[in-house]
């Protein structure tokens, strides 16, 4: 789960993207903003999607309440598939494949 990905990255400061390891060995991205508006977030969105081949996937924790909103239309308006989405806390967590 996205919960189990997002504990193992504990030790990464905010902002930061890193590669974790991902179900099956494969290694996805992960994209930390527990600091940043969601205009913000989108951007390292963006960019981490541009970075990663197609039908991968890009783990994004937030604490912006509007990326409830922004991140799914983000997802549709780009052709991207959001495979999860979780709230606990105030911390907001998604798993997006990449399209094409």
């Amino acid at each position: 789960s996205i919960s189990a990905l997002a504990a193992r990255s504990a030790m990464l400061p905010d902002a930061q993207a890193a590669m974790i390891l991902h179900k099956a060995h494969e290694i996805a991205p992960f994209l930390q903003a527990f600091t940043v508006l969601t205009p913000v977030l989108l951007v390292g969105a963006l960019v981490m999607m541009a970075r990663i081949d197609a039908r991968l996937t890009l783990l994004v924790l937030a604490t912006d309440p509007s990326s409830t909103r922004d991140i799914p239309k983000f997802c549709s308006f780009l052709g991207h598939q959001l495979l999860e989405q979780e709230e606990q806390d105030g911390n907001y967590r998604y798993l997006l494949r990449k399209g094409g």
